[in-house]
């Protein structure tokens, strides 16, 4: 690997905007707008390769410049990321025995590279423009609910000192790159090689929801001893929340339509696993908790 001496710093231009208001008694609506470009940041791109013609799909292919190494990477500051994001937030302090507050965020991450990892290296180096795409953090829809009551105490003192919260997030896909699993440009570096002229992180996964619930008591035993229980329910209707998929397909061109989408029923006879989860969040998990103040 080599990297430029006196390497600039990366930075980034932000700006932002927010708007306020109470619409009505303790509920308060707020309009924002975010934007981040960031500049300057490493991209490590495959060098030892020499231009030696295009495949049929228009791919440029390379012969070893230097047949001594396999691959040899060079980090350049040539790396940027765009993001925008519309924010939506509607807040209501705790009054009157109960909170709500919720925020909806519709937003877009473009970039070359996210990471510095061998598969986020851009495939053609000649023309790392080509990797410019959705950003493997982009989320484009993200709404989170957290709601917190309690039980008043003039109601009956079998339901009293009661509370209750929840946290809910849903959130659209993130996108994946599908990978040929091996050297498909002839650079010597087949992580990062695609299928055919498909473009990076055009694959896309599976939606996210969550629903996390608490419920909390407070026992008076004493006139100096209390005791607090609490149940918690992570996962609440236990939804398979897959994070991760098989996108390496195995094979140089796609053998029939292309993936567009985890579930899609796109297959590959070059690798039977692919689009299947290889990660999926926990399952729904219970958490039973007593403590004593005294």
């Amino acid at each position: 690997g080599y990297v430029r001496r006196k390497f600039p710093n990366a930075y980034a231009e932000e700006s932002s905007l927010e708007v306020e208001n109470e619409i009505a008694k303790d509920l308060f609506v707020s309009v924002g707008y975010q934007f981040v470009h960031a500049l300057n940041l490493p991209v490590y791109d495959s060098i030892n390769g020499i231009p030696n013609g295009t495949l049929a799909d228009g791919v440029q292919t390379f012969r070893p410049a230097d047949p001594n190494f396999g691959f040899a990477l060079e980090a350049t500051p040539t790396g940027y990321s765009i993001y925008h994001a519309g924010i939506v937030s509607v807040r209501k302090p705790f009054a009157h025995h109960y909170s709500i507050l919720g925020n909806y965020t519709y937003s877009k991450s473009i970039d070359i590279t996210t990471d510095i990892q061998l598969t986020d290296t851009p495939m053609d180096y000649l023309n790392p423009r080509l990797d410019r795409g959705l950003g493997d953090n982009d989320i484009r829809h993200r709404l989170v609910l957290t709601l917190l009551a309690e039980c008043p105490s003039t109601w009956n003192s079998l339901l009293r000192n009661f509370k209750i919260s929840m946290l809910n997030s849903l959130q659209s896909p993130h996108y994946y790159t599908i990978y040929a699993g091996f050297d498909v440009n002839g650079d010597g570096f087949p992580f990062s090689d695609r299928v055919g002229d498909i473009g990076r992180n055009t694959y896309g996964g599976d939606s996210s929801y969550t629903s996390d619930v608490r419920v909390q008591r407070v026992f008076n035993l004493g006139e100096r001893l209390k005791a607090e229980a609490s149940a918690e329910v992570f996962n609440l209707f236990n939804r398979p929340n897959v994070n991760a998929i098989d996108t390496v397909y195995g094979a140089a061109t796609f053998a029939g339509p292309v993936p567009e989408k985890f579930g899609d029923g796109v297959s590959s006879p070059a690798n039977p696993t692919f689009g299947t989860p290889s990660f999926v969040a926990p399952a729904r998990q219970a958490q039973l908790a007593m403590r004593l103040n005294f």
